[in-house]
């Protein structure tokens, strides 16, 4: 994993809420980067795709993690790992409009639970409480049997499973329909 000194600073400052610094940081940082480097860029790709999360810009978000999941090479899992936590948290958020997607959440968390469990040692104390916020909120949009259900099958997941499923094909006007 790379992470310089502005990839810090941009992560930093998305962590405190500091949207405005976190999002320039991070675009001066991908277009810095970008022909010499795209190994560094990833983390700011995933900023970018937060800071737009937390606005409410999800199909933006999910734009950024595309784009982070493509830099990221194979032997990267950290940043595949992050990805795929990323597109679950895109997918709960649209859960309280469209509860169909609450189970498509449940199994991109229970993917992520069983693929990449040492996840949750590296993520920020931050991030840790977003997400047990959102499948918080999946959990009370589905029933019980529903939930575990889903969460199994995400279990059994094989990661192309998992990532095929994150990286499911929607278009913008899918996504205009979802009010945030």
């Amino acid at each position: 994993m790379f992470l310089n000194a502005d990839a810090l600073l941009a992560l930093l400052e998305w962590s405190q809420g500091a949207y405005d610094q976190a999002a320039r940081r991070s675009e001066e940082g991908l277009s810095s980067y970008h022909t010499e480097f795209v190994s560094y860029t990833v983390p700011f790709a995933y900023v970018l795709g937060r800071v737009t999360l937390d606005r409410g810009e999800l199909f933006r978000a999910e734009r950024y993690f595309r784009q982070m999941d493509d830099m990221a090479d194979a032997p990267c899992w950290k940043w595949k790992a992050c990805s795929l936590h990323a597109f679950g948290l895109v997918v709960a958020a649209q859960s309280s409009q469209r509860p169909e997607m609450a189970e498509r959440a449940a199994k991109l968390f229970g993917a992520q639970e069983k693929l990449f469990a040492w996840l949750h040692n590296v993520l920020s104390p931050f991030e840790r409480d977003e997400y047990d916020r959102a499948l918080t909120m999946v959990k009370k949009t589905l029933s019980e049997e529903v939930f575990f259900a889903a969460w199994a099958t995400g279990s059994a997941m094989s990661h192309h499973q998992a990532f095929a499923l994150a990286l499911a094909n929607r278009s913008e006007e899918t996504w205009r329909e979802i009010p945030t």
